[in-house]
């Protein structure tokens, strides 16, 4: 099958039964923080009574995807979720996940920002003290998803830079980001077919919408994070997402969700 950038789907025809519900793998919903914890590292949650990243610790419910596979989720004033980064052996260890979120949204939503990136805090790159010392990236970047393709096709990380407009890509502390670049091909990536089927009964062309986030994060071993590893997608109109989380040491490295809002 081939795949194709999302931003190119509105040329292909939506013809798809829709999603059943047999076809939905269903949340495992907590209420114990602890109990999070103590899932596998790099288990993925959402989290319905959260609307910002920042409150994520405060969170009292969390609806645990447990593996890569389709779910549906309600509809939310925003989409904001989870990673469990406790490991025992691993504490203290620095590390980053890759975050990116191809998203369906309804005909018409137009959205003036087709494309987010979000780096958070701690980066940096050698004798390069101004990156060090930027408070994060931008959250919106005056790119297209094809020039986002095409900047992690690239083998040299200046140029990475001249095309994205932003220095982005550094290093979290063990490791730099840019070694995994070819896996952002795949995240901002979609199939014709795929979209279709997540659209359902929807009519029409859909919108798009990508979210790239690069989130540093050191390895805790306590079974209560103050410092949980969140993040929230862009605006609420969403159909579905297909969501790909990678962390080099995550035990399972790459996961990939469907996530249907009905």
């Amino acid at each position: 099958m081939t795949r194709i950038w999302l931003s190119l789907v509105a040329a292909v025809a939506l013809q798809a039964p829709p999603v059943r519900a047999q076809d939905f793998r269903e949340p495992d919903r907590i209420t114990n923080r602890t109990r999070f914890y103590a899932s596998s590292v790099g288990t993925l949650a959402f989290l319905p009574q959260v609307t910002r990243s920042e409150d994520a610790r405060y969170a009292g419910q969390w609806d645990v995807l447990a593996e890569s596979g389709r779910y549906r989720l309600a509809p939310s004033g925003q989409y904001c979720f989870v990673l469990n980064h406790r490991d025992r052996a691993q504490e203290g260890r620095r590390s980053y996940v890759v975050i990116g979120a191809v998203s369906v949204l309804p005909e018409g939503t137009r959205p003036t920002r087709p494309i987010s990136m979000f780096r958070n805090r701690g980066w940096s790159r050698s004798n390069d003290p101004e990156y060090s010392r930027e408070n994060g990236l931008p959250k919106h970047v005056g790119v297209t998803l094809e020039t986002f393709v095409g900047a992690h096709g690239q083998g040299d990380l200046g140029e990475n830079d001249r095309l994205l407009t932003h220095r982005w890509h550094g290093d979290f502390g063990d490791g730099e980001s840019w070694v995994d670049r070819d896996l952002w091909v795949t995240a901002a990536s979609a199939e014709p077919e795929l979209i279709a089927n997540l659209a359902g009964d929807e009519e029409g062309q859909p919108d798009s919408r990508f979210d790239a986030k690069l989130l540093r994060f050191t390895f805790t071993g306590k079974r209560n994070s103050n410092r949980p590893v969140a993040f929230c997608m862009e605006g609420d109109r969403r159909i579905a997402t297909i969501l790909t989380v990678f962390s080099p040491h995550f035990h399972v490295a790459e996961r990939r969700f469907e996530l249907v809002f009905r």
